[in-house]
């Protein structure tokens, strides 16, 4: 059997930019997590304590609760601050909350901060990101068996 130029049998040329757009994908991921864990990190760290009243609240508890935020009037803006979903119920408008605010990025987070998910996608996409990588590098680490017509 004859091999393309990435070195593999039986593929064809558009694999290779399969793996350059897939790495892209992945590195782009990567990052947006990693900046995002960053920014929850240092609000953790430095970030003030602001007591502000709230504006609106949207709880969406029924659809798996994948809309629940309250909407906050600081500095004579409106902002959007994401709460867990058993927090959203015991929120209502008029009230006053206790949120850190990172006044570097202007954002909002309830305290604690959870930067969990962000780190452990991030995590997850540099590890896929550095397999494929290599993968693409070394592509007779893993062979796959020839099919047979």
């Amino acid at each position: 059997m004859k091999k393309n130029k990435i070195g593999r049998q039986n593929s064809t040329p558009y694999d290779k930019y399969v793996y350059v757009i897939t790495l892209c994908v992945l590195f782009i991921a990567f990052l947006v997590l990693y900046s995002r864990y960053k920014m929850e990190n240092e609000t953790q760290i430095s970030g003030d304590n602001v007591r502000v009243p709230i504006k609106d609240i949207v709880c969406s508890v029924y659809d798996g609760g994948k809309r629940n935020f309250i909407v906050i009037l600081h500095n004579r803006a409106n902002h959007i601050v994401n709460v867990g979903s058993q927090a959203c119920i015991n929120y209502k408008i008029g009230d006053s909350v206790t949120l850190l605010h990172n006044i570097k990025h202007d954002l909002y987070y309830t305290n604690p901060v959870d930067s969990s998910n962000s780190k452990w996608g991030a995590i997850l996409f540099g590890i896929s990101f550095c397999i494929i990588f290599l993968n693409m590098l070394f592509p007779n680490i893993v062979r796959f068996p020839a099919e047979k017509y």
